[in-house]
């Protein structure tokens, strides 16, 4: 990883239901888009829709940002590099899979 990006972070935004953000993940490098699906006093429900196994309830908005077009040039280029190591891992799988497939079979005596 470079240095970390330089996201733009609104002040005093306030999140609604129903908004398009992004979350910055713990390692303060990565952004992925996600949807306000509820919001409690002091509790952000989240969905991912790439990740739904990673929806979660925030109790603060400090990982949060709104959807600016800084913001959505960063997250275009880190999914882009994210769309192109998967695309290389599903080729590798492949490539092990052909090699699995050609291997001889043992026999049972």
């Amino acid at each position: 990883m470079s240095e970390l990006p330089q996201f733009e972070r609104v002040a005093e935004h306030v999140y609604q239901k129903g908004e398009k953000i992004y979350v910055i993940d713990e390692n303060d490098y990565d952004i992925y888009a996600a949807h306000i699906h509820d919001v409690k006093e002091n509790a952000w429900d989240i969905h991912f829709p790439e990740y739904p196994d990673d929806d979660k309830v925030f109790n603060t908005t400090s990982r949060f940002l709104v959807s600016t077009p800084v913001n959505d040039k960063i997250f275009e280029e880190q999914d882009k590099i994210r769309l192109e190591l998967e695309k290389e891992t599903e080729d590798e799988e492949e490539e092990f899979q052909e090699e699995e497939e050609k291997k001889p079979t043992k026999k049972k005596k």
